[in-house]
């Protein structure tokens, strides 16, 4: 898996602050 996840806009997440059910930051 890639270390670093991104959201549909491309932007880098961070896993703790980062709702895979949303695919946004909380």
């Amino acid at each position: 898996m890639p270390e670093i996840v991104r959201n549909v806009f491309g932007e880098p997440l961070v896993p703790c602050s980062f709702d895979p059910l949303t695919g946004f930051f909380r």
